[in-house]
């Protein structure tokens, strides 16, 4: 499909502002991924903070995420769709080289949220007060006054989280997570996995990363595949696969992941 000219001009040719990947997601001040929409003005970005109706406005300053709360609200609806979006993009290298607009940002970006969360330092505008224009708000150069951030004990808020996960979207990340580094995703463990001769981009099983090198997204596998694992304490061996409830995989080993029929 991604090699349809049609198709890929379509692509190409996408309103931004009209799809929340697209227009969620953006390069801040540093080439920083950043959350935050382009909606309202400079204005309305600190009466938010007041009226706290919008909850998606950009940062007007591009350097924290948007919204009066970070972490919170839209953001923590689009946290899971997002992390899954960008390992569709991992796992499928045309995705990723076809994907409109901003496709390295949503990749930065979620691996920002695993790892980190929310992101709200450094910054150093004034937090909202008093009287705007003066205590805090625009400084009239086109910048804000100063201060010492507007919520600066939001940063690192909602790690990892996202109220809108889903199963499959879970089950995404345990399976193909193990199939595309060949490391267990709850213990690091190297896997005898040759489900696939190849992963994306010609690199041989042989040439996978250490467990040493992973980075957020096994930090979000760990905690998917963690608790079922938990769940069968009586069985340390063997713990149930995340895709198949009731299916068991070797804790150690193990040469595929069981699948049924």
């Amino acid at each position: 499909m991604l090699a349809d000219a049609e198709i890929l001009a379509d692509l190409a040719a996408i309103d931004e502002e009209r799809f929340f990947e697209s227009a969620s997601y953006y390069a801040g001040e540093g080439g920083v991924a950043l959350w935050g929409q382009p909606t309202g003005d400079e204005a309305a970005y600190w009466n938010d903070f007041g009226d706290q109706s919008t909850r998606t406005i950009r940062d007007p300053y591009h350097s924290i995420d948007g919204g009066f709360e970070p972490g919170g609200w839209y953001q923590d609806n689009t946290a899971k769709p997002t992390q899954y979006t960008a390992l569709l993009m991992r796992i499928m290298p045309a995705l990723q080289a076809n994907w409109p607009v901003n496709g390295d940002v949503v990749l930065a970006y979620a691996d920002r949220w695993v790892e980190h969360g929310a992101l709200t330092q450094p910054d150093d505008c004034a937090p909202s007060g008093s009287e705007y224009g003066v205590d805090y708000g625009p400084d009239g150069m086109g910048g804000s006054i100063a201060g010492g951030g507007r919520v600066p004990e939001l940063d690192g808020n909602n790690a990892n989280g996202g109220n809108r996960s889903r199963p499959f979207g879970e089950c995404m990340l345990a399976d193909d997570f193990l199939h595309l580094t060949g490391h267990d995703p709850l213990t690091g463990a190297e896997q005898g996995i040759h489900r696939r001769e190849a992963l994306p981009g010609g690199r041989p099983e042989a040439a996978l990363r250490p467990a040493a090198a992973l980075t957020g997204l096994a930090r979000m596998v760990q905690e998917a595949t963690g608790r079922h694992a938990q769940k069968n304490r009586k069985n340390p061996r063997r713990f149930p696969s995340p895709c198949r409830p009731g299916r068991s995989r070797p804790a150690q080993g193990g040469a595929r992941m069981q699948t049924g029929s």
